[in-house]
This record gives structure tokens, sequence and C-alpha cells, in this order.
């Protein structure tokens, strides 16, 4: 780690190339149910052939735009399966035990380039990770030098 010093500042416009594990679920209106966005795209679509790395691709490309600091270039799956994450759900009682549940979902691998938007912004979405499901092991965007 202590060979070569990680870089800390991001200079407007630079591209990198990136992978990074993801979890492409979306809240649903007003009930704040979480669902696969293939699946909820789908049925939007209804009955139009969608491909499921198109979706996701599109689902970070928005999430890069909500949380600021880089754009898609392009990007690409290389990977998907569906995984299942343990939940603890919430205390009723002082007395009551928090029981836990096994939620199934979407694990995908994107990889592909961005482009350095907000330098600060950046260095934060670099720091805490994309998507709400860091937690579970989700979020971490691995860098290397963009390809020609």
């Amino acid at each position: 780690m202590n060979v070569r010093p990680f870089p800390t500042q991001w200079a407007v416009g630079h591209t990198l190339g990136f992978e990074v594990r993801v979890r492409p679920i979306i809240r649903e209106g007003k009930t704040g149910r979480e669902r696969d966005a293939f699946l909820a795209a789908v049925e939007k679509a209804q009955g139009s052939a969608l491909d499921r790395g198109e979706v996701y691709v599109r689902w970070l490309r928005d999430l890069l735009a909500r949380q600021g600091g880089a754009e898609l270039v392009d990007a690409r799956m290389t990977r998907y399966q569906q995984l299942g994450v343990t939940r603890r759900g919430q205390k009723g009682s002082a007395d009551e035990a928090r029981h836990s549940r096994l939620v199934n979902g979407p694990d995908a691998v994107l990889a592909g380039q961005l482009r350095v938007t907000n330098p600060e912004a950046f260095a934060q979405l670099l720091a805490n990770g994309l998507g709400r499901h860091r937690a579970f092991g989700f979020g971490l965007l691995l860098l290397r030098p963009a390809r020609g």
C-alpha cells in the first residue's frame, strides 16, 4: 500500500477506469418498497424486450448523477447473480427480539470508464461508496487508469 501514494486531488474532466459491485435496487413510490431495477423496468416496458445489463448501466448513470462527483462515460455488466442478504427487523417493544430475514436481490459487477465532474464530491464518493447497500459489501469503486 505504501509503495505508490494514492491520489488525493482529482482534476475536473479526469477519466478513470472503474469496476464496482452493486445491488441495483430502486425504491418504489409511496410504499418505499425496494425492487430490482430490472424488474421494475420490465414492468414499465409492458412486454418490450430489455437487456438487464443496459438497465443496470442506466441505474448506475442515474445514481452517479444523484450522488455527484462523476459521470459515466461508458459501462457494461461483467457479472450478475441473485444473492440473499440477511436483514434484521426493527424492534417492536423493549422486550421484543429483533428477527433476521433473508432478502434476495440482484448482485451485479459493472465496469467501464467515468469522468470526474467535481473533485470534492468525487473524493467523498470514493470514501463513502455507491448506493444504499454499502453496509452489505456493495458500492466500493475500484479505480484504474483509463484505457486509451
